[in-house]
């Protein structure tokens, strides 16, 4: 983990004598972290799985083995933020999330208890609705002026139906038994203009072999920003259905 963007300094005995990252906590190039047993009450899994620790130690699927403040913060801005999230996953992938499907993710967060995961942070909500595995893209929405878009147009076994004012939907029309599946991965994190981003790679498959090159996803963490007067009220009722009220 280096000390870079998000890090601030952290007074120990009125010294200012290491920094800790904003997003898992921890202490930033500390030597002997674990050796000497200072620091015992942090978590090795979650240093590693953060997003600025070194990524050829990285263990993603690694799940927290209790539960933490961070995970309430987490579920709460779920739900107090669910149609904004939703909103951001549109933008960046292409991908519609109508009601129905919007619930189908936020159902499956919830019983796979994504939060736990030592990935999971509040800045990468959006994505943990996906996390882990594929997802069908037989049906999805798609936006027509998305990468994405054209990639699927150039699929000669799919048809791409419009569907107003500016989508179109994935349908088969010959090969059905052959499933397309979609999945976003690799996240990595990059710098630009003084703040940081999350990428991500969207990749297609078929009969479990890749498709063609993966899409660049960069997400940009608009929800965490200053929520808008008008509000997705239909979405933000089913969050607080899957999720319960504030505080559970």
């Amino acid at each position: 983990m280096t000390a870079t963007d998000g890090m601030q300094a952290n007074d120990w005995n009125d010294h200012d004598c290491f920094q800790t990252c904003y997003e898992c906590d921890h202490p930033v190039q500390l030597s002997g972290l674990y050796a000497g047993g200072c620091f015992a009450r942090l978590s090795r899994d979650e240093y590693f799985a953060c997003r600025w620790a070194d990524y050829d130690h990285a263990q993603e699927c690694v799940r927290r083995q209790t539960g933490r403040e961070t995970e309430l913060v987490m579920k709460n801005l779920m739900r107090e933020r669910f149609d904004l999230i939703v909103e951001d996953l549109e933008r960046s992938t292409g991908i519609r999330l109508d009601a129905e499907y919007a619930e189908d993710l936020l159902t499956r967060w919830y019983a796979r208890r994504n939060w736990r995961h030592c990935a999971a942070t509040r800045r990468n909500l959006p994505w943990m609705l996906f996390y882990p595995g594929h997802d069908s893209i037989a049906g999805v929405l798609v936006r027509r002026d998305s990468e994405l878009y054209r990639r699927l147009s150039t699929i000669g076994f799919i048809r791409l139906e419009d569907a107003p004012p500016c989508h179109a939907r994935v349908v088969w029309v010959k090969c059905m038994w052959r499933p397309i599946w979609f999945e976003l991965w690799h996240r990595r994190t990059i710098v630009r203009d003084g703040r940081s981003y999350d990428t991500y790679r969207l990749r297609l498959w078929v009969d479990g072999l890749p498709l063609g090159d993966d899409l660049s996803i960069l997400a940009d963490g608009h929800y965490l920003g200053t929520p808008p007067s008008r509000r997705d009220q239909r979405l933000l009722g089913i969050a607080e259905k899957v999720l319960g009220k504030r505080g559970a």
